[in-house]
């Protein structure tokens, strides 16, 4: 029975499941009529594992299945229309400033150029938004290497925001122009998902197996 189980939980461990990330941080200037200072909140979710429906060069994108935005008592929620969550690495580069370095990068993109209407409001203004994350790794001058996005692959729920050097909400109305609603997040946390649960049931089933064995 023990073993039946342990083989349940470990085959669901290959089952998509939801991970939901949290994300606070306040509005670094004016928007319509909301005002810099003004604290948001959020939340975005996607299934993992998945397959990319785009990938080459230096990153791959994927699908995220909602986002959630609240601020100064209004809300949006986009789930559906374009959408996009990009990961992956833009390898060191002569060219950048500082000399040979690179970036790993996580972001969504909630937003379609296409839209002529049906936007979201937010502050009476349609918009499109995107949140990003990039841990920067610095190659020159002996700087610490920091590659904690490395691939192109979609990551579970083990992101936090001390990882990052660099992290923003941009808020862009319908002719592109955009803010930095948040010169940095002061909160990116993920929610314990199904994912983390099953995994760690499987880890205690199996320990539980080895002492059995001893």
């Amino acid at each position: 029975m023990v073993r039946l189980l342990a083989v349940l939980v470990l085959a669901g461990a290959s089952v998509k499941a939801e991970v939901t990330y949290y994300f606070g941080g306040t509005l670094s200037a004016d928007w319509g009529t909301l005002t810099a200072g003004t604290p948001f909140s959020g939340s975005f979710s996607y299934d993992y594992p998945q397959t990319a429906h785009y990938g080459g060069g230096y990153g791959a994108s994927y699908y995220f299945k909602n986002l959630s935005l609240s601020v100064g008592g209004e809300s949006l929620l986009i789930n559906q229309g374009y959408r996009s969550l990009n990961t992956g690495v833009v390898p060191t580069d002569p060219n950048f400033a500082g000399g040979a370095n690179g970036y790993g990068y996580f972001g969504i993109t909630a937003d379609d150029p296409t839209w002529t209407s049906g936007r979201p409001l937010l502050g009476g203004i349609p918009v499109g938004i995107s949140l990003d994350v990039t841990d920067n790794y610095w190659l020159a001058g002996g700087g610490a290497s920091k590659p904690y996005l490395t691939s192109n692959a979609l990551v579970g729920d083990w992101l936090r925001l001390e990882m990052f050097n660099y992290s923003r909400l941009t808020i862009s109305d319908a002719n592109q122009n955009s803010i930095n609603v948040s010169s940095s997040l002061t909160s990116f946390v993920p929610e314990p998902s199904s994912l983390s649960l099953l995994l760690a049931g499987g880890a205690v089933l199996m320990a539980g197996r080895r002492r059995k064995l001893d």
